[in-house]
C-alpha cells in the first residue's frame, strides 16, 4: 500500500523545501548561507513556513536531477507530502538544464505542488505560455553555462600545463602555494610517505588498517582563511583514493583536457616516485575483517522504529565529502522508515540514562582491575607472538595479514585499558554515570544502558522531540 496522496491546494499553510547551489565558491555568485538567509526572509514575508533546507556545494545546475541531490530530496519531500514548495533564490540556482526543469516540474505539479524562485517567481508547464517562458530561461540559463565553460577551457588548460590544478579539491598530502601551485603539506607529507612505504612494505597493509592508523595520526584539512586546520577524519575508500591520486607523482589530470605528466617540475616537492607508487597499487592485501560500528547504540537492540517496532541499525550518508552516521529502520518493508542523526538519538539515550542512574554510585578496587587489565594485556601479547610464530612462511597469505590484523587490534585495546587504569592513582574509586561518564570505555557505556534502558523509539519525521526514551525502572 502506497502512501496517501496529499492535496497541497488543502493545506492551511505552506511549507517549503529550500535549496541553495553553488558551482564553485569563487564563481562570483552569491554564497550558500546568503541564499538560504535570503531565502527565509523571503518565506517569512509570505507567511510560508520555511521547511528542510537542502545545500548542493560545488555541484554544476546542467547536472540531471538523479545528480542534484538537494533539488531530488526537495522533489521527494513534495511527493511524499512533506512540502508543498520547492524554492531557490534565482532562477539559474534552480537549474541549468531544460531537460531537468522538465523533470522537476513534471513531477512536484503532478502532486498540486509550486516550484519558486525569488528573481522569476513561480515557473510553472501548467499552461502553453508558462512552459514556454519557462522553458526559454531554462535554456538561456543553460547556453550561458556553456559558454563559460567553453571560454574557461583554454585557461583551464593553461593551468594545468603549468602546473595549478583546475579543481578546488586536492590531495591532503599537499597545500597551495599563492600562485596556484602545490607543495608537501608540513604536517601531512611525512605521514602519507609513511603510510605508502606501509604499503609497499613485503606485507603491504590493508587499506582497512591505514585508515586506522591515520586517522590515529591525523591528518590536518587544508587551511582556512585565518591559517587554522581541523583534523581530517578519513574512510577507507577515501585512503585508497588518496593514495591513488597522481598527485602523489607530480601528475596533473583533469577531465578531456592533456594531461601535465610532469607538473611536479613547478613544484616545492613531491611525495613519491613513479616506481613506488606503481609497486604501491601492485600489492594486495585484504580489507580484513569487518570493523564493528563504534556508534554507541549499535546491535544494542534498544533504538526502535516509531512506525514498524522493528530494530533501528547503523548507516552512513555522504553530502559535501563529509560522512553523516545514522540509525534508520532496519526494515525495508516498512512505509515510514524512521532515521535520525546518531549524534541525535545518542544524546538522548545518555541523558535518560545518566538521569535514571543519578544518585548511584558504583565502587570499585582499582588495584584488581589494574591487575585484571595486565593479565589480559599479557594473553593478547602472548596470542599475538604465538600467531606470529606459527605463521611464518605465510606472511603473504591474505588470511594472514587478517589475522594478525586482527590480534594486534586487541592488543592494542587491551593495552589502551591497562594504560588508562594506571593512570587512576586512587585506590577505590567510586563513581557514578553523572560525572564519570566521559571516562567510560565504549563497552563500559553500551553495558550501563543495557542496563538501564529498555528502549528508545524514534518517531518517523524530522526535528528534535521524536525520540521517546522508556527505562527497565519505569
Amino acid at each position: 500500500m502506497g502512501a496517501p496522496v496529499v492535496n497541497h491546494t488543502d493545506l492551511d499553510t505552506i511549507v517549503v523545501s529550500l535549496v541553495a547551489r553553488q558551482s564553485r565558491t569563487n564563481d562570483g555568485t552569491m554564497s550558500i548561507p546568503d541564499q538560504l538567509d535570503a531565502m527565509r526572509e523571503y518565506c517569512a514575508k509570505h507567511g510560508w513556513i520555511a521547511g528542510p533546507e537542502y545545500v548542493e556545494q560545488d555541484t554544476s545546475g546542467r547536472k540531471p536531477l538523479d545528480k542534484r541531490k538537494g533539488l531530488r530530496q526537495a522533489v521527494a519531500d513534495v511527493e511524499d507530502g512533506r512540502t508543498s514548495m520547492i524554492l531557490t533564490a534565482y532562477f539559474d540556482r534552480f537549474v541549468r538544464s531544460v531537460r531537468t526543469r522538465g523533470e522537476v516540474l513534471e513531477r512536484v505539479e503532478a502532486k498540486g505542488g509550486t516550484v519558486m524562485t525569488m528573481d522569476f517567481g513561480k515557473t510553472s508547464n501548467a499552461t502553453p505560455v508558462s512552459k514556454f517562458t519557462g522553458t526559454v530561461l531554462a535554456a538561456a540559463a543553460e547556453l550561458i553555462a556553456e559558454q563559460a565553460a567553453e571560454k574557461t577551457a583554454v585557461s583551464k588548460q593553461r593551468n594545468i600545463d603549468r602546473g595549478v590544478p583546475p579543481f578546488p579539491r586536492i590531495t591532503p598530502a599537499y597545500v597551495r602555494r599563492e600562485d596556484g601551485t602545490l607543495e608537501p603539506h608540513p604536517h601531512n607529507a611525512e605521514i602519507v610517505r609513511e603510510a605508502i612505504r606501509m604499503r609497499t612494505r613485503k606485507n603491504p597493509a590493508s587499506y582497512r588498517y591505514l585508515t586506522r592508523w591515520l586517522n590515529a595520526q591525523p591528518l590536518l584539512g587544508q587551511p582556512d582563511e585565518n591559517g587554522d586546520c581541523s583534523p581530517i577524519v578519513l574512510t577507507t575508500s577515501g585512503v585508497e583514493s588518496m593514495l591513488k591520486s597522481r598527485l602523489l607523482i607530480g601528475e596533473l589530470h583533469f577531465g578531456e583536457f592533456t594531461p601535465n605528466l610532469h607538473a611536479g617540475e613547478f613544484w616545492g616537492g613531491v611525495i613519491t616516485d613513479r616506481a613506488t607508487f606503481r609497486k604501491m597499487h601492485r600489492g594486495r592485501a585484504s580489507r580484513g575483517r569487518r570493523a564493528k560500528s563504534d556508534q554507541l547504540l549499535a546491535r544494542q537492540g534498544i533504538l526502535r522504529c516509531g512506525a514498524c517496532d522493528s530494530r533501528m541499525t547503523v548507516a552512513n550518508v555522504k553530502s559535501n565529502g563529509k560522512t553523516y552516521p545514522y540509525y534508520r529502520c532496519g526494515n525495508t518493508l516498512c512505509e515510514r522508515q524512521a532515521i535520525i542523526a546518531c549524534a541525535t538519538a545518542e544524546e538522548v539515550v545518555v541523558a535518560a540514562t545518566i538521569d535514571a542512574t543519578r544518585g548511584i554510585e558504583g565502587h570499585a578496587d582499582a588495584d584488581a582491575e589494574i591487575a585484571a587489565s595486565q593479565v589480559a594485556l599479557d594473553a593478547a601479547e602472548r596470542s599475538l607472538r604465538n600467531a606470529i610464530s606459527s605463521l611464518v612462511g605465510l606472511e603473504s597469505e591474505a588470511a594472514t595479514r587478517d589475522v594478525i590484523d586482527q590480534l594486534v587490534a586487541e592488543r592494542d585495546t587491551a593495552r589502551d585499558r591497562h594504560s588508562r587504569l594506571v593512570m587512576r592513582t586512587t585506590p577505590a574509586l567510586t563513581v557514578t554515570t553523572a560525572n564519570d561518564w566521559d571516562v567510560f570505555t565504549l563497552d563500559e557505556r553500551r553495558e550501563i544502558i543495557g542496563l538501564v534502558i529498555e528502549r528508545a523509539v524514534v518517531d518517523p519525521g524530522r526535528g528534535p522531540g521524536r525520540v521517546e526514551v522508556v527505562t527497565r525502572t519505569a
